[in-house]
């Protein structure tokens, strides 16, 4: 990344490093070394830091910089319940789904059967929500769900790096998706499941046995 790019691209490719783990949490975020890697001074890293704190990705902390914020399945409890009940919304108030809506839901999901990237089986989830909700009157709806997703997206793709919990999500996509073109209610009910489905799969990785993902 070359000093044009924007503070939004430094913010996000920061972002993305925190969701894959590979800024691990709890430590403190070296500055000066993420500055080299993107090649630009460090105020846009500490600007995109603010930012990311605003956010609860990061913690600016006294003396240490920022650091990253652990997984918390205090915030996953708050989060989860919050995204199911606002797709769930989403869903309930769009015109059921055409067929070239349930093909690309299809499509999608065959994908996130197929690869093995964790980071692309969160891509693709994310595109397949944000497919099934595509039809929804309500800008304001989808833009607090998009930005309540984006504090989820570390939970997510620690969901999605289980073979197994991916394979549950697939089966219930194609759930939804046939209950979709003639019940929107039913495939609304079903989706805010789905999603506290998923909080109950995260608190077990959280507070399992293994104490932690």
């Amino acid at each position: 990344m070359r000093p044009s790019h924007s503070r939004t691209r430094v913010a996000e490719f920061i972002g993305d490093k925190i969701i894959r783990q590979q800024l691990p949490a709890g430590r403190s975020i070296g500055e000066e070394a993420l500055a080299i890697e993107l090649g630009v001074s460090r105020t846009p890293i500490r600007e995109a830091l603010l930012g990311l704190a605003n956010g609860g990705l990061v913690q600016a902390q006294r003396g240490r910089g920022f650091i990253v914020q652990p997984l918390s399945a205090s915030e996953a409890r708050q989060i989860y319940p919050i995204i199911a009940t606002l797709e769930r919304l989403a869903v309930e108030t769009s015109p059921p789904a055409s067929g070239q809506q349930i093909e690309c839901l299809s499509d999608l999901n065959q994908q996130l059967a197929q690869t093995d990237s964790p980071h692309e089986r969160m891509r693709l989830d994310a595109s397949w929500h944000r497919t099934i909700t595509s039809d929804c009157r309500n800008p304001r709806l989808i833009s607090l769900i998009e930005a309540t997703k984006q504090t989820a997206l570390r939970y997510e793709y620690a969901y999605l790096k289980n073979a197994a919990l991916r394979d549950t999500s697939i089966g219930e996509h194609e759930e939804i998706s046939a209950r979709f073109q003639s019940d929107p209610k039913g495939a609304a009910k079903a989706i805010e499941l789905h999603w506290m489905r998923g909080l109950n799969a995260v608190l077990r990785m959280l507070e399992g046995p293994e104490d932690g993902i």
